[in-house]
């Protein structure tokens, strides 16, 4: 029999969770139809194979986020939950912001690797790609607290102001700028997206992060992919600078989690044996 009560909240949950994913694709996908439009084809060839490189660091935190969601969801309501919450997201932005930080700095060797001589200059587009799928992550970590609360209508808002802005920027900017301009609307819309839904999520629960540490991080990842995109001179030694900065800032962290992550390969080295 339908339980029309049930039907109802599983709706009011479920309905506003398909726009936001289709805002979300228009987010990733909204560049490249710019890019062919006012730049041409070839141009959106090889903005394209740029992506190959970031899609590194979305596969990682899509198999975290999925984990997550299910975590997020059954601690809701618990008395730690808050803690709980804040310790895990801190985390993941540190980690986030190491292999970010790393990645940028071999995109150009990665390059090598990966693409095709004829391609070859795609790689300049990787590193601020790679900064906003850093964003676009720390937003799905974020979104699974919409879920365990289900306030799915600002998923749907916070996604849907992403990609307003991001078709506003890149029908200014790419006609312009050309195929480099998509990659920072991208990064802008993806960071615009995370903001408001932290704004909003720090009203839903108690949020135990340092913000000035994190801005300082976002600032420096930035930085380091403006750098290295741009190939400025002495650019890996800058980079290199920039990740010793980011290891320093968060050292704590960093320490703790190099030595549970010795400690789960120790246990699993003693089974294996």
């Amino acid at each position: 029999s339908l339980n029309g009560k049930l039907s109802k909240d599983m709706l009011k949950y479920s309905i506003p969770i398909v726009p936001s994913s289709t805002a979300w694709w228009v987010m990733q996908i909204s560049g490249k139809y710019m890019i062919t439009a006012f730049v041409g084809v070839a141009a959106n060839g090889i903005y394209s194979v740029a992506y190959k490189i970031p899609t590194i660091l979305s596969t990682l935190t899509s198999i975290f986020t999925q984990a997550w969601q299910i975590s997020a969801i059954k601690s809701y309501g618990d008395g730690d939950n808050d803690n709980f919450i804040s310790n895990v997201y801190k985390y993941f932005i540190i980690a986030s912001v190491i292999i970010c930080s790393g990645l940028i700095f071999f995109s150009k060797h990665l390059g090598y690797i990966l693409y095709a001589k004829d391609f070859f200059i795609a790689w300049t587009y990787v590193p601020i790609l790679l900064v906003a799928f850093h964003f676009s992550g720390l937003s799905g970590v974020v979104a699974s607290v919409y879920s365990a609360t289900k306030k799915t209508v600002q998923l749907f808002t916070s996604t849907s102001a992403g990609a307003f802005l991001n078709i506003v920027l890149n029908l200014i900017l790419v006609p312009k700028y050309g195929a480099i301009a998509a990659a920072y609307t991208t990064l802008t819309a993806f960071f615009v997206t995370w903001l408001i839904r932290m704004i909003h999520v720090r009203k839903l629960i108690k949020m135990e992060i340092n913000y000035c540490k994190c801005i300082i991080s976002f600032v420096l990842l930035t930085l380091e992919a403006i750098l290295v995109s741009n190939q400025v001179r002495y650019m890996y030694v800058w980079a290199f600078i920039i990740i010793a900065i980011q290891i320093v800032l968060f050292f704590p962290e960093v320490k703790f989690m190099a030595e549970k992550l010795l400690g789960k390969a120790k246990e699993i080295t003693k089974k294996d044996k």
